[in-house]
């Protein structure tokens, strides 16, 4: 199973974009190779600021920056912090092979990461009072 997964800021990324930074338990070339296709391409008027990163969910370097993000936004309902997000501490999300890309623009950032997992681990569905709100980062 696979989820796909963005968010947008307005914020702009500072990295240079690069070739594919492996990260620590790499998946094997074949599942890597398959997530990396997943990947879009940037979309119009927007560059490649970091990333392609492939590697185990929890370990990635976009992975542990996106959880601190979250730790620092103040949300219009709190009761929403986690409701969207994968949650890294459990083993089957930390250990999921995954690719993180992230696109940005003067108008804002995209980051869109593709983690394969067993259905178990996908988070539950949004409750009601979740589907829109606001989150302030930074």
């Amino acid at each position: 199973m696979m989820a796909i997964a963005g968010c947008s800021s307005g914020e702009t990324g500072s990295k240079a974009a690069g070739s594919a930074s492996p990260s620590a338990s790499a998946p094997s070339s074949a599942e890597a190779s398959r997530l990396r296709a997943a990947l879009l391409p940037a979309p119009k008027g927007m560059r490649i600021a970091y990333g392609p990163e492939l590697g185990a969910f929890g370990s990635l370097k976009s992975t542990q920056q996106g959880l601190a993000a979250i730790r620092q936004a103040k949300l219009e309902r709190p009761e929403c912090a986690g409701a969207a997000q994968l949650d890294a501490a459990r083993p089957e999300v930390a250990k999921a092979p995954a690719a993180v890309i992230a696109f940005s623009a003067a108008r804002g950032s995209i980051t869109q990461a593709v983690v394969s997992m067993p259905a178990a681990a996908l988070p539950e569905p949004l409750p009601q009072q979740c589907a829109a709100y606001k989150a302030t980062v930074g």
